[in-house]
């Protein structure tokens, strides 16, 4: 590329890059848009012509005001009115990489209310190459908490494809183990958390609806308690209303001692019968009454095991997410190692003289 500065319009005016300059230009741009990131600043603005290139990478062209035309790289939150922050400098940057690899922005139309509607609504078109596309669709969700958060995550993917780019130009030896590392980094460093907090989250679902069948069956069988000791209750009331007319009545044919001695002792039979009947509901309403409170006590106990149960279930969750946010930085990191270590191989298999072997 030619030493004298500029725009990144110019330079894709003739079309696509070749994947290589399009590579190093884009983690160049990354790595200006993370320093921006990290001093608390955003571009607000970013497209081609707001990028000049220069013998050392790439400057941001800061606005003096913020742009009010909608253009293919304006981020679908900006254009319902909101303000721009990280993440819309994020969707800007997604389709500056596409239009680096295709040669053509992901978003087109004739008017800017056609231009506005295909951003909101409108999927990018694929690049060709699978790789690419997961970056760009990271970075061109419309929703912007389901995009990525950080630009070093574009950053990371980036050195990935970098690494194996080379590596396929090299030989196909070098492009099996770049895939190879990845899948291996990916898996060991990222995948065995992932799955944990995946089955982390479905068995606290699990378990929260197994908590929520059993305080209905639970109070279910409570209301059941509840009307047996209220039936007991209405019956030995019935009863205790029916021994004062019992009473009177004996009363009334002692009095008269001319009731035959077969009526007394059939009266005396019925008012020993009901007493004993009233002694037997009294009992079995107490017994009751002990159940309902055991009852009681007994679900309360199990309701508080049950909350302990779901807050551990929910620290844990916690705590498996943090490792994985972790995780992403670990592996951000040995990414970056692998990168020197092939560049720095790369470099002494250039040095080295023809057939001289490794």
């Amino acid at each position: 590329m030619s030493t004298e500065t500029r725009t990144l319009t110019q330079c894709l005016a003739g079309g696509q890059l070749p994947v290589p300059d399009a590579l190093r230009l884009a983690m160049s741009l990354a790595e200006a848009l993370r320093k921006l990131h990290d001093q608390g600043s955003v571009h607000g603005g970013l497209t081609p012509s707001q990028i000049a290139l220069t013998a050392s990478g790439v400057d941001l062209i800061r606005l003096d005001a913020p742009q009010r035309e909608v253009n293919p790289y304006t981020a679908p939150e900006v254009l319902r009115g909101k303000m721009a922050d990280a993440r819309s400098d994020i969707f800007s940057f997604g389709a500056i990489f596409h239009e680096m690899i295709t040669g053509r922005p992901p978003f087109e139309a004739a008017t800017p209310e056609a231009l506005t509607s295909v951003i909101l609504n409108e999927p990018s078109p694929p690049t060709g190459s699978p790789r690419f596309d997961a970056l760009i669709l990271n970075c061109l969700a419309k929703d912007p908490a389901l995009r990525w958060q950080r630009i070093q995550k574009a950053q990371m993917e980036l050195k990935l494809l970098s690494v194996s780019t080379r590596r396929a130009e090299t030989s196909a030896q070098r492009e099996s183990l770049a895939a190879l590392v990845r899948t291996e980094v990916e898996q060991a460093l990222g995948s065995s958390i992932g799955t944990r907090l995946e089955a982390q989250e479905k068995g606290l679902s699990e378990f929260r609806q197994a908590v929520t069948t059993s305080i209905q069956a639970l109070q279910a069988h409570l209301c059941t308690v509840v009307a047996n000791v209220t039936t007991a209750q209405e019956s030995a009331k019935r009863l205790e209303d029916a021994l004062p007319k019992i009473d009177v009545r004996l009363s009334t044919l002692e009095e008269r001692e001319v009731t035959p001695a077969g009526r007394v002792a059939n009266t005396e039979l019925l008012v020993q019968a009901a007493t004993e009947r009233l002694v037997r509901i009294e009992g079995a309403t107490e017994s009751v009454r002990k159940q309902a409170a055991d009852f009681a006590e007994s679900a309360a106990v199990q309701l508080h095991a049950l909350e302990q149960t779901v807050r551990s279930q929910a620290d844990a969750l916690d705590s498996a997410r943090t490792a994985l946010a972790q995780t992403d930085d670990l592996v951000e990191r040995v990414v970056e190692a692998l990168d020197s270590l092939q560049t720095i191989v790369l470099e002494r298999a250039e040095d080295r003289p023809a057939g001289v072997s490794s």
